[in-house]
């Protein structure tokens, strides 16, 4: 007769090498599939990181603008009339003062940063004369 340690041993790697997940869920409902369907085209595609990179680059290109406008204020200078803040705020970013309710004024090319208008930069963040955040896009 043989030694029953050896054929459970067989039978335990059997098991383990067939993949059986003891008591593991090994279905999926369709709405599951759809799900994990979707993260996997997000993480290939990188749909997921571009908007996380995106509200990252806002958020940055804010805290740049708000110490721009600090640095500005320290030196004394003029902020009324609504300068360009900064023409090369960050890769691809202006900051622009614009009046908080914004005014026809604001929208004035030659009011705003020029390698905005020109195209050289596509993102502006805006604040008000008091520093603070209007918009960003």
């Amino acid at each position: 007769m043989k030694n029953p340690f050896s054929i459970a041993f067989v039978i335990v790697a059997v098991l383990i090498f067939s993949g059986c997940t003891f008591g593991k869920k090994i279905t999926n409902t369709a709405g599951e599939l759809t799900n994990d369907a979707g993260k996997l085209v997000n993480k290939a595609t990188g749909i997921t990181d571009i908007g996380i990179k995106q509200a990252a680059d806002l958020s940055f290109a804010k805290a740049r603008a708000k110490e721009f406008y600090s640095s500005f204020i320290a030196q004394g200078e003029d902020l009324s009339s609504g300068p360009c803040l900064s023409d090369n705020l960050t890769t691809g970013w202006v900051a622009d003062l614009v009046h908080n309710p914004r005014q026809p004024i604001d929208d004035d090319p030659k009011n705003q940063c020029p390698s905005f208008v020109n195209g050289q930069k596509q993102h502006f963040v805006e604040l008000d004369l008091n520093g603070n955040f209007v918009r960003g896009q």
